[in-house]
């Protein structure tokens, strides 16, 4: 018997279909339309209200106009902006981060720290 080395991979067998990514049955969503959704929510989001990075509402806190809730709140609402998901599924992730918040003890550690200054 001869043994024959390989001759390396093969093109794919173009008679054959093709899978579509995602999973069967769930919405085909262009990425392009997906990215584009997310820039435009950040941009409007940054343009409403007061500002709210990290170290605007540590001052803030700091100058007792906001409590600890209010950081905590506005960092998670961020947080769940931010995430390319419908928004059924953004306000499970809010309840998420916000029982991660309370149950974690290295997140808790983190939150008395900014509760402390």
């Amino acid at each position: 018997m001869k043994v024959e080395r390989p001759s390396g991979p093969k093109p794919p067998d173009e008679s054959q279909p093709v899978a579509e990514p995602g999973r069967p049955g769930e919405p085909k969503v262009d990425f392009g339309e997906v990215l584009a959704s997310t820039e435009a929510a950040g941009a409007s989001g940054a343009a409403e209200g007061p500002p709210t990075s990290v170290e605007a509402l540590v001052g803030r806190l700091r100058a007792g106009e906001i409590g600890v809730e209010a950081v905590l709140d506005t960092l998670v609402d961020q947080a769940a902006r931010g995430a390319p998901l419908r928004p059924e599924l953004r306000d499970g992730l809010r309840e998420m981060l916000k029982a991660a918040l309370q149950s974690d003890p290295t997140l808790r550690q983190l939150v008395r720290e900014i509760e402390q200054g």
